[in-house]
């Protein structure tokens, strides 16, 4: 059922490793804060795995406008996950209290940034076609004739095809992968593949053979989903994860505006933290004294690999922005418990399907299936639905920062103008490609920078230049700057460039932490430890790319190209203004000639024409004065009289001919 289907997606997403540590409250008048900060204790002598990780943050602020502010703060850092996998078809003084997980897992998917994504292939179209003469209209079976073998197919007047010939240009390549493979990325704890599939059988071996737990037996299932063009997310756990989920904190207090304590964050963060605030008011907020900055959708693409860039972009919009800009990826009316009432059998009204205690979770906004879904998920849509009921509006503010730029605490007020419509952050990834003609290309060290640039699409350096290595993507960073690996907005690994002194010294107090170098193996580099996490500083003309085995820490390779920029770009762009050879001109059939299209490609030697082959040949006289015989050969008209009327008309009839004989008999006697 598809409610069942977003339930379960959506508590999937919500399965989260939490952790929440409030070590300050700032004397602030009249500002509400959410968060804090990691502060890690001293470890045991042996335990060099002390570090916390903090992957990103996320608050709900109320704020009704009655002098109190009601904080719900959800934080999440990289765990280790377990194993799982799953398949789903595709056509977003304080008075505290415990909060509901599942409560930001439903509003992130209600409010988060809808990302489209095409593919655009900038191979010129054909500057010639054939053309051809009217063609004679076909032969007619002459008076009284009839074909001797009206199967045979003879006198149809074309060129018939057979059945295996037909659509031979269209059909599918037999060496051809029986997927269609869109993305594969890690998100969080899960492996994810989306692919497209014309065949569900096929498909399901592909998948069993690269490692997902899929059973032959769905393939009738996912047949329907093919048949319809829709496409399918194959998702895994990490191989031995672990889960372990901490419930959000809630906290009252005095205050009349939201705001968000960064400078506590720097304790313990990692590069590029995204922090989302969803404030829940009578009117729409924005950031005080920062930025509001548009996302720049020019440079949404998918990387070579399919990893989608949004986060890599939205850190560098933020960076180009002066370290402190907000994006809205959405504002208007709250979403409420409606998303969870869909279908004939979530209405509200009782179990009109009896559905409850079937184990099954289909309606968590109802009474008679609370037992069936948990009371974690019911809470959580009790309490979205709360939200929606007590505030008129809500505004998604998101940013990514490091610890370095963590010098304010951002605080959101009362946007100035009048609120409009709901409104939500719509954006294509836009991907160019020139793959299908890349020897017609015609400056072909420009097709190979832009080619070797793509790989840098889907990473962002910060302070430092982006560079191809053998073992991909990675970092040349600037002076003071080294390499640290960290886990990105989408749940994939990333590198990026940090201080190599951290803003904030663990180590100041004269406490004396173990170092995370012992078993690190920067490759062409030397470790540096940052409060517990291995990194990277390396030689000239090498980049640090993602480690392989190394511990979470990048790995430093020789420099094999330089992009010139930090990342986060849409590189294929450059292919639109390379220049093309148009493709060669078509063979036409006899009594054909090339006929000029437009064309974005260019006259090349190997594209340009015979000119005798631009001549218009006569067009054929066609016959009005013959038809088939019954063997089906054509024959005159006349001819066909002569020999079926004219000579059985001289020839005398039976009855002259038998008088004729007792006439002669009569005179010989």
């Amino acid at each position: 059922m598809p409610t069942l289907i977003c339930v379960r997606q959506l508590y999937a997403r919500a399965a989260w490793i939490a952790c929440l540590g409030v070590t300050a409250v700032l004397a602030v008048p009249s500002i509400a804060l959410a968060c804090g900060c990691f502060s890690p204790q001293q470890p045991p002598p042996d335990e060099v795995d002390f570090a916390v990780d903090q992957e990103s943050e996320q608050i709900i602020f109320e704020v009704p406008g009655d002098g109190t502010i009601t904080a719900h703060v959800l934080i999440r850092y990289q765990g280790k996950p377990e194993s799982f996998a799953w398949l789903v078809p595709v056509p977003t003084a304080p008075e505290l209290a415990l909060s509901e997980t599942f409560t930001f897992a439903a509003l992130d998917q209600a409010t988060g940034p809808i990302l489209g994504a095409s593919a655009t292939d900038l191979c010129p179209g054909p500057a010639y076609r054939c053309e051809y003469h009217p063609a004679c209209p076909p032969l007619a079976y002459c008076p009284g004739a009839r074909p001797a073998r009206p199967d045979s197919g003879i006198g149809l007047g074309g060129d018939m095809s057979s059945a295996a010939d037909f659509g031979s240009d269209a059909a599918a390549d037999p060496g051809a992968p029986p997927v269609d493979v869109i993305g594969r990325e890690i998100i969080g704890s899960y492996d994810t593949l989306t692919f497209a599939a014309g065949d569900a059988a096929a498909a399901v071996v592909w998948l069993r053979d690269n490692g997902f737990l899929v059973n032959e037996t769905t393939a009738p299932f996912m047949q329907p989903y093919a048949d319809a063009g829709m496409v399918f997310v194959a998702s895994r756990l990490v191989p031995g994860a672990d889960v372990d989920e901490i419930r959000p904190l809630r906290m009252t207090y005095e205050a009349e505006e939201p705001m968000v304590p960064l400078r506590l964050t720097a304790i313990g963060t990692q590069p590029h933290l995204t922090v989302t605030s969803f404030i829940y008011a009578p009117v729409a907020y924005e950031p005080r004294d920062h930025p509001l900055i548009p996302f720049p959708e020019d440079a949404l693409t998918r990387g070579p690999e399919g990893r989608l860039n949004y986060g890599m972009v939205l850190a560098r919009a933020v960076d180009d922005a002066g370290g402190d800009g907000f994006v809205e990826e959405f504002g208007g009316t709250p979403p409420g418990t409606e998303r969870f009432r869909d279908g004939r059998c979530c209405t509200g009204t009782g179990d009109t399907c009896g559905i409850g205690g079937d184990g099954l979770c289909q309606c968590p906004a109802d009474d008679f299936d609370a037992e069936d879904c948990g009371e974690d998920v019911v809470a959580g849509v009790g309490l979205l639905g709360d939200l929606a009921g007590r505030h008129g509006r809500v505004t998604r503010l998101t940013t990514r920062i490091s610890a370095e730029e963590m010098t304010f605490d951002p605080a959101f007020r009362a946007a100035d103008a009048t609120p409009g419509a709901t409104r939500r952050l719509t954006l294509t990834a836009e991907r160019f490609s020139l793959s299908n003609c890349t020897a017609d290309v015609l400056d072909r060290a420009a097709l190979g920078d832009a080619v070797a640039d793509d790989a840098c699409s889907a990473v962002y350096c910060g302070e430092g230049e982006c560079v191809l290595t053998d073992g991909g993507a990675g970092c040349a960073c600037n002076d003071g700057f080294v390499a640290r690996q960290f886990q990105d907005l989408d749940g994939a690994p990333s590198v990026t460039c940090v201080p190599e002194t951290p803003p904030v010294d663990l180590e100041a107090g004269g406490v004396d932490l173990p170092s995370s170098c012992g078993a690190i193996d920067c490759g062409s580099g030397t470790c540096v430890d940052l409060n517990g996490f291995p990194s990277c500083q390396c030689e000239p003309g090498t980049g640090a790319a993602l480690g392989l085995g190394s511990a979470g820490a990048p790995r430093c390779l020789t420099a094999t190209h330089r992009s010139g920029s930090p990342g986060a770009e849409r590189f294929t762009a450059a292919l639109r203004d390379l220049e093309v050879c148009a493709p060669a001109p078509p063979t036409c059939r006899d009594g054909g000639w090339l006929v000029p299209l437009e064309s974005d490609g260019v006259a090349c030697l190997r594209n340009v024409p015979d000119p005798a082959r631009l001549v218009v040949p006569p067009a054929p006289e066609c016959r009005n004065d013959l038809c088939l015989d019954a063997e089906g050969n054509p024959v005159t008209r006349s001819d066909w009289r002569r020999r079926n009327d004219g000579c059985s008309a001289a020839a005398p009839s039976a009855p002259w001919l038998v008088l004729g004989l007792w006439l002669w008999a009569r005179r010989r006697r």
